[in-house]
């Protein structure tokens, strides 16, 4: 069981382990895609409602930007929004295949994380994790709703009301309800319709504005806030997630302690982050650093004393 008040933050680096693409790879994803004006995949597009003159634009405007991510993209091409979170469902929705989270997948930190987590069903809502997650999809929601399950052999409903204790909060919305969790919207799999992809864009945001007044940012900033350790997993440190999101410490008595993985980052871009965090926290406190490690999501929980 995890004692500390922990926040585990997530990147795309993190899902990539359950199929997921990264920022990077989505973004080639779409544009490789929407080059076949035949292919499946543009099909399901145009199926939406929308027309091919529109996707070719988005598409060759997107290519020439040289950004990152769609995400950063669409943040100053709003007229390109719709089409831009469609095509994000349309990408991901199929990565949601509940093979991708069997036992023993390379990189599996869920399962690590899960292990840590366990206890009687009594105790389990008394694990002190917090989520915070950029990504959209639920892997970790229905990872967690499955092993729950079938550890302790309860009820859809009990298991639902164990996987709430542990607060999830998807900054940039997701891929829908999941219906295990939540009774409405979507289950757990890759089935691709006009009506889902419609639905699914609908659930996705793109945060261009003051987050000021959003209130899944207030929350996340509030866990932050009062956390004893944060870990970063699967983060890219755009200094832009990094402003929006952190706050200084509560207790000015007790500096957090702050983790993060570098995953083959070299080491001049991890010294870049390193000083970029400490302006965007405005930490008053020497301690109260960052520590990056060049490791994947499951090395950094094993190696790091993170889950304690």
């Amino acid at each position: 069981m995890i004692t500390n008040r922990i926040v585990l933050v997530l990147g795309a680096g993190a899902s990539i382990p359950y199929g997921f693409p990264s920022g990077v790879a989505l973004t080639n994803q779409i544009i490789k895609e929407l080059k076949d004006k035949g292919g499946q995949y543009t099909n399901d597009i145009l199926d939406c409602g929308f027309k091919w003159g529109l996707l070719n634009k988005f598409r060759q405007h997107l290519e020439l930007s040289y950004q990152a991510s769609i995400d950063a993209f669409l943040e100053h091409r709003t007229e390109f929004m719709k089409v831009g979170k469609t095509c994000i469902a349309r990408s991901l929705i199929p990565c949601e295949a509940i093979s991708n989270l069997a036992r023993g997948r390379e990189g599996h930190w869920y399962e690590y994380l899960f292990q840590k987590l366990s206890a009687t069903p009594e105790n389990f809502a008394r694990n002190s994790l917090s989520i915070i997650t950029f990504n959209y999809d639920r892997s970790l929601e229905h990872f967690l709703f499955i092993a729950i399950k079938h550890s302790y052999g309860i009820s859809d409903s009990d298991t639902a009301k164990l996987v709430r204790t542990i607060p999830i909060i998807h900054l940039h919305g997701d891929l829908g309800k999941l219906t295990v969790l939540d009774g409405i919207g979507r289950p757990y799999e890759p089935t691709i319709s006009p009506s889902i992809l419609n639905q699914c864009a609908t659930d996705i945001k793109i945060i261009y504005e003051d987050v000021t007044d959003d209130s899944q940012f207030v929350e996340a900033q509030k866990l932050i806030e009062s956390a004893e350790l944060v870990c970063f997993l699967g983060f890219g440190f755009h200094p832009m997630n990094i402003n929006r999101l952190w706050v200084k410490s509560k207790d000015s008595r007790r500096p957090r302690k702050i983790y993060g993985t570098a995953y083959k980052m070299p080491n001049s871009e991890k010294s870049v982050v390193e000083r970029r965090f400490i302006v965007s926290a405005e930490s008053r406190y020497q301690e109260e650093r960052i520590q990056l490690e060049n490791c994947d999501s499951l090395r950094a929980l094993q190696n790091l004393p993170i889950l304690v």
